[in-house]
């Protein structure tokens, strides 16, 4: 949920009412996030209440675990596989990137 960490404002998610893992497990656990996450011509809230509704549901911390589990799990399976030489240190960097890890 950093703003800019994908390279674009997760605001423009919100706005547009995209259905992202923090959303849908922010409207999982409360009912306040989801009666907001309504379009605004249904009554919905602005951007920095849902933004403040994610923070108390625990959005950030749900999906910020949920992608640690899955760069480790990420991680265990390329050393299961052990990839060699020059594919394999290329495979290895471009893990790396992908989660967000110096190389």
């Amino acid at each position: 949920m950093g703003h800019q960490r994908l390279g674009k404002s997760s605001s423009s998610d919100i706005e547009s009412r995209k259905k992202t893992l923090p959303l849908v497990y922010g409207c999982s656990v409360s009912p306040a996030l989801a009666a907001a996450y309504r379009p605004l011509s249904q009554g919905g809230a602005g951007t920095a209440e849902i933004i403040a509704l994610l923070e108390q549901a625990g959005a950030r911390a749900y999906t910020e675990a949920r992608e640690q589990a899955a760069a480790r799990a990420a991680e265990a399976q390329l050393a299961l596989a052990r990839p060699r030489g020059v594919a394999g240190s290329a495979l290895r960097a471009l893990t790396a990137q992908l989660l967000g890890r110096a190389v």
